[in-house]
């Protein structure tokens, strides 16, 4: 039989669906959140598919995007600090759904893959159904716990025409991939709403703004995960220490 794409390959595998949703996470700077504090994050314009779109990522506040350098982070310049959004996938509406993929799709259509991936490659080959996520993570992965480790089941028999997309999932030694090489990645063209948040990933030198407050004493079933940083030498540092939070908080209380 030959497999064309993902979604059919998975279709046709008899896996266990046994764990739990996690929840999925919208992450930005707290210069572009002070609206979503108020009215809820809104889909923008992706260049890459030419539509408004809003990004989560599943299990992880994954997050590209240069922010808090070294400098902002010695002047207290809050605005450079990341913040993350949770909700849990049952809150999308899958009418809205655009694509469900087990990467970052703009790292594939920048051509980031290689020498596993080529963007020449159509990439709706690696497109997931919504409903498939729990199905692929238990493949692929084997559990909740060795997905947010970023561990890969080795045991998978995969056809030739996932082979590549497989050795990419295995690559622990490339710089050039981060996480989001191992993070389902869900855009949806849904208004998410305040209401929906459940979780709300913050620095602790924000834990006494008055937007931060005010969103918590309005919803009180959000959960506050607070992250710290002694000290940052790159841009990136910021979102290690904040997606380390979110996955100790997963571990402790939902795995």
């Amino acid at each position: 039989m030959i497999f064309l794409n993902l979604e059919q390959y998975l279709d046709t595998e008899s896996i266990e669906n046994s764990e739990t949703s996690l929840p999925i996470f919208h992450t930005t700077l707290f210069e572009y959140a002070l609206g979503i504090f108020e009215s809820g994050i809104s889909p923008r314009l992706c260049n890459k598919f030419d539509t408004d779109l809003v990004y989560l990522f599943y299990g992880r506040g994954s997050y590209s995007k240069d922010g808090l350098s070294r400098i902002d982070f010695l002047r207290e310049n809050d605005l450079k600090l990341a913040v993350s959004f949770g909700i849990n996938l049952s809150s999308l509406d899958e009418a809205k759904l655009f694509n469900t993929f087990p990467f970052d799709s703009g790292a594939f259509i920048d051509n980031r893959y290689q020498p596993y991936l080529s963007s020449s490659e159509d990439i709706h080959k690696f497109n997931l159904h919504f409903n498939q996520i729990n199905k692929y993570l238990n493949h692929f992965f084997g559990s909740n716990k060795n997905y947010i480790e970023g561990m890969v089941n080795e045991t998978v028999t995969i056809p030739d025409e996932l082979a590549s997309f497989y050795n990419l999932l295995q690559d622990r030694i490339t710089a050039e991939f981060d996480t989001r090489v191992r993070t389902i990645e869900i855009s949806t063209k849904e208004h998410i709403l305040p209401q929906e948040f459940k979780f709300l990933c913050i620095h602790i030198r924000l834990k006494s703004n008055s937007h931060v407050k005010k969103l918590l004493e309005l919803n009180e079933t959000i959960t506050p995960i607070f992250y710290d940083t002694l000290e940052i030498g790159h841009e990136q540092g910021m979102y290690s220490y904040l997606q380390m939070k979110i996955k100790e908080y997963i571990k402790e209380h939902l795995l």
